[in-house]
């Protein structure tokens, strides 16, 4: 009966691990307790015994983080958030399975990912969910002019242009097209939802493919944005009527927009605050109050310039 115990907790724990903690947030060995009592009904259990079971699961291979005061995290979850998207894309488009398993199998799924991917997951599930059929239908046209080396027509932002696909990159949950023009060399990204019309033309361009130009431009704008010191920053848009939300929308992979405010997940570097500056009186940092000072900071710092 113990053994049974034993390892059903160790279960527990595991499954715990995945979903209640990340490489942001850690989970103590006291919350992993209350959680074995009040979700899974075990037996009370003391915190000296958690740290030898996950003492235990270390050993058997599992990479377990810790952090002292904080508590522990795990650091290769069965699947990543970017991984299940696209299953829940490619799910999407089997015809002969009905909606309701397709939503049981997506439940299950979900499981393993922390409740903080799952959030974020499904937040851009639901954003995405009308452009869904056109989406798919484009990223097949897309991987097939990519294919091909052959142009597109593309509509976006008012404007139709023949562009040169290059790339095709899932980042933060969202489909990026990496692309030029043919008169420029400039590489532009486009999430995939902003296209307003796609034609494949069949047009051999005859352009080199600039991959490596593309993922450095990846890597540019990741560790712009993104490093390991990620704060959720809030931000309301004063003017709805401005190019504010598109701009933020292309400028930010991780983006998430509820009709005036724009949560971010970025790094509070002078690069970041910069890009906010530029758009003036039209938008305004609500939250947290750390960015808020260092915007305000920012500021004068930039007033000072004027004022010596």
């Amino acid at each position: 009966m113990k053994t049974s115990i034993y390892k059903e907790r160790m279960l527990r724990i595991l499954m715990i691990l995945i979903r209640y903690s990340d490489s942001e947030h850690y989970i103590s060995a006291g919350k992993i307790a209350m959680i074995l009592s009040d979700e899974y009904g075990l037996p009370e259990t003391d915190r000296k015994t958690i740290v030898y079971d996950i003492k235990a699961l270390r050993d058997a291979g599992f990479q377990i983080s810790s952090n002292t005061g904080t508590g522990y995290s795990i650091e290769a979850a069965p699947f990543i958030k970017a991984e299940l998207k696209v299953i829940f894309d490619l799910l999407s488009t089997v015809k002969n399975i009905s909606q309701k398993d397709k939503d049981t199998l997506i439940r299950k799924l979900s499981y393993f990912l922390s409740i903080y991917d799952q959030k974020l997951l499904s937040d851009t599930m639901i954003q995405k969910e009308k452009h869904r059929g056109i989406s798919l239908y484009y990223i097949e046209m897309i991987l097939q002019a990519i294919k091909n080396e052959e142009y597109l027509k593309i509509k976006a932002k008012r404007r139709v242009s023949m562009i040169i696909p290059y790339l095709l990159d899932l980042e933060n949950g969202f489909y990026y097209l990496y692309y030029a023009y043919e008169e420029s060399d400039k590489i532009y990204h486009l999430r995939l939802d902003n296209i307003k019309d796609l034609d494949y033309t069949s047009l051999k361009h005859g352009k080199p493919m600039r991959y490596d130009d593309c993922r450095k431009l990846i890597d540019e704008s990741y560790n712009a944005y993104s490093t390991e010191e990620l704060m959720e920053v809030k931000i309301k848009v004063c003017d709805l009527d401005s190019y504010i939300i598109d701009d933020l929308r292309d400028s930010f992979s991780n983006a998430i927009i509820n009709h005036d405010i724009v949560t971010l997940k970025v790094r509070l570097s002078d690069l970041f605050l910069s890009k906010i500056f530029s758009y003036g009186d039209k938008v305004k940092i609500i939250a947290p109050l750390t960015a808020v000072e260092r915007f305000k900071c920012y500021l004068l710092k930039v007033l000072d310039i004027y004022t010596r």
